[in-house]
């Protein structure tokens, strides 16, 4: 192939990277046949195949088992050593953040719960359910343009947090909450990592297909005074997140 065309599938694999960029092409949508895209740009369709191929190359699309060249998403790295936020990651990688509150109630926990967070269970807690996710920046702040990425179900001891439930607001940090009204600064927190198969919650919910994997935070957050005060329990979109866990030198060392 001569130097021409080499520049010419190279000039059309950077103008579908900036569509890509603008939202033309969503993360998640298929990219025109190589014949369209070789009809597009007046070229035959095996330059279009070299574009597709420095595409794949450089980890922007793949190829599923149909042929067709498939927009990957853009994953979100979500520490677990609480250097940086949930909303802090998802715009680190284009995506405006966005929760829903699905519910928020004082009730009597189940046995699991009460064993997990050490109570009896005629002792109430505050359960607090968020769909957690993100919107493109480049897009407009509409229903159908939410990527929902985490299922969260939030168990806190209620004799600690009088009123707390009539307090939640989507617009503010929890615990910045805390700190403000209770005067409770969470210390430490204990994570459990896991896998699993969609349950019906989380195909509705997220929007997958039965099958789906997805990946599981079970955290124990203690205050300062080393005393446990929440469960919380968050599913992720296995296709959409990886976590970010940081271990000291001592614990290296030792390993």
């Amino acid at each position: 192939m001569d130097q021409t065309n080499k520049t010419r599938y190279a000039e059309i694999a950077d103008d579908v990277t900036e569509k890509i960029y603008q939202g033309i092409y969503r993360p998640g949508d298929s990219l025109p046949r190589e014949n369209e895209l070789a009809d597009e740009y007046g070229v035959h369709r095996l330059t279009v195949r070299h574009a597709f191929q420095i595409l794949q190359e450089k980890g922007v699309v793949y190829r599923d088992p149909s042929g067709k060249c498939i927009v990957k998403k853009n994953k979100l790295c979500y520490s677990l050593n609480g250097k940086t936020g949930f909303s802090d990651n998802l715009s680190n990688i284009g995506y405006i953040p966005y929760r829903k509150l699905l519910s928020n109630e004082v009730v009597f926990p189940s046995p699991i719960i009460a064993n997990l967070l050490k109570i009896p269970e005629q002792k109430k807690i505050v359960e607090i359910v968020f769909l957690r996710g993100g919107i493109p920046k480049q897009k407009d702040h509409k229903n159908q343009d939410i990527y929902p990425i985490c299922l969260s179900k939030s168990y806190i001891i209620a004799e600690k947090f009088p009123g707390l439930f009539k307090l939640i607001d989507l617009g503010n940090s929890f615990y910045d909450l805390l700190k403000s009204h209770y005067k409770i600064e969470p210390q430490c927190q204990r994570n459990l990592i896991e896998t699993d198969l969609a349950s019906k919650e989380d195909i509705k919910l997220l929007k997958i297909d039965p099958g789906h994997p997805i990946l599981i935070t079970k955290n124990f957050v203690y205050d300062q005074n080393n005393q446990l005060f929440e469960y919380t329990e968050s599913r992720f979109r296995g296709d959409f997140v990886s976590f970010d866990i940081l271990f000291n030198q001592e614990l290296i060392v030792n390993s």
